[in-house]
């Protein structure tokens, strides 16, 4: 389970700073305004109710931001039909630094709710605010609500799903056309472009008559574990990008509990969008291009940004496009080790006096034939929420000789060195 606790979440100070930081966020990109955040899932499942309860949160009363149908006596279609993006306000009614776009619902059909195209234009930002979804067919250019042209602050910068906690088992899968497949397509689909995802899991006091009693108890439920569990086997999402919270709904005044449960989970959220940079997907597409002789043509085209972390690997990627580079230094992380042995799952520091993870590093290197002392077991973060000192100090002790190795290799002597000239543009840039 994700260690986490909301009994240490929930206090007035923790609640107040997550609040001032969202407020007061500071976006990473001088060309984006406001993060963009695209709420999309099944129909039912709260996604307009996220949007009015995290609006509710910053203005301190109840607010409507977006319409919501009661599940009783619903349609059992979406009551979302348009594309539309709210922005939040505070108490004294200043503009908050994020926005969320909701869409029409997914449905158990081919010709019902959102199509997955319109979703992916959607992530691209071609879609306007007030474009009328029709499941019959996707938006065409010469539509009104078609963005020919999207800037950076059109584009989504992270996606949630919302799903609905107590009904993920009843959510039809191996079949096409289903709600699950389609969430698992448009997954693919934002996967491509490197936009982040979570996924926030709602109605968990209805999945959980404990968690109903006393919301305190969401970390602690069995219940809400399974749910969360089935959430990632079925949409392949990780435990740690799960978010289950109560959105309001029978409340007339605010909850502190709800609110940490919904602040908890948007931090995150507006975090991941932060660190999205929207040229990532052209560095994938170039990294994919780097078997072809001429790529300093390419590299022009793309290189003029100005930021460094993509300079750096754009020239690194030239570099390796153009010379074939041989005798580079090799490595072997291994991963999982607390599902390697019981005892280091207990406890991580035991992982260099586990005879289960020496035998496991032996076998590495009998394999692959790295030598012992290039083999790192590391714990990648999977459910926990929070940062720990024990998994933090062995994914350093495994970068810091990555980082040496890598730095002695570009250091070589002259004579072993690539020749190759950097761009105009980069010839002031030190690596």
């Amino acid at each position: 389970m994700q260690q986490v606790s909301i009994s240490v979440l929930n206090t007035p100070r923790n609640k107040k700073k997550i609040t001032e930081e969202l407020k007061h966020l500071d976006i990473a990109h001088p060309e984006v305004q406001q993060l963009r955040i695209l709420v999309h899932g099944p129909v039912g499942a709260g996604k307009s109710s996220f949007i009015s309860s995290i609006a509710s949160v910053f203005r301190g009363r109840m607010v409507q931001a977006a319409l919501v149908e009661s599940s009783i006596g619903g349609s059992g279609h979406s009551f979302s039909t348009k594309f539309k993006s709210t922005k939040f306000k505070d108490k004294d009614r200043n503009v908050l630094p994020f926005v969320i776009s909701d869409i029409m619902g997914l449905e158990d059909a081919e010709v019902a709710g959102v199509r997955t195209d319109d979703l992916v234009m959607a992530l691209e930002g071609h879609l306007k605010d007030g474009y009328l979804f029709n499941p019959a067919g996707s938006v065409q250019k010469e539509n009104t609500f078609y963005n020919s042209c999207p800037t950076l602050n059109d584009k989504v910068h992270c996606l949630v799903s919302v799903v609905p906690g107590d009904k993920i088992g009843l959510l039809n899968d191996g079949q096409v056309h289903t709600v699950i497949q389609k969430l698992r397509e448009i997954r693919k689909k934002a996967t491509a472009l490197t936009i982040p995802q979570v996924i926030v899991m709602t109605m968990v006091d209805k999945a959980c008559p404990e968690v109903n009693k006393d919301l305190k108890m969401i970390y602690r439920s069995k219940k809400i574990k399974e749910q969360m569990l089935e959430c990632q086997n079925k949409l392949g999402v990780p435990m740690n990008f799960i978010y289950p919270v109560k959105n309001y709904h029978e409340e007339a005044e605010l909850c502190d509990d709800v609110d940490i449960l919904l602040l908890y989970a948007l931090k995150n959220i507006l975090n991941f969008a932060n660190d999205h940079s929207p040229y990532r997907n052209v560095l994938i597409l170039f990294l994919k291009k780097t078997r072809m002789k001429k790529t300093s043509s390419y590299l022009q085209e793309i290189v003029n940004t100005s930021d460094t972390t993509v300079r750096l690997v754009v020239v690194l990627a030239d570099s390796c496009a153009q010379n074939k580079l041989d005798k580079i230094p090799q490595v072997v992380v291994m991963t999982m080790v607390d599902k390697a042995c019981p005892e280091v799952k207990k406890d991580l520091k035991m992982i260099y006096s586990s005879e289960k993870i020496k035998d496991k590093m032996q076998e590495c290197s009998n394999k692959l034939g790295v030598p012992m002392n290039y083999v790192y077991p590391v714990k990648n973060y999977h459910e926990e929420t929070e940062l720990r000192d024990d998994i933090d100090v062995l994914l350093l002790s495994a970068l810091k000789p990555i980082l040496t190795f890598a730095n002695d290799h570009v250091d070589s002597p002259t004579s072993q060195r690539p020749n190759f000239n950097l761009p105009k543009r980069l010839s002031s840039f030190k690596i």
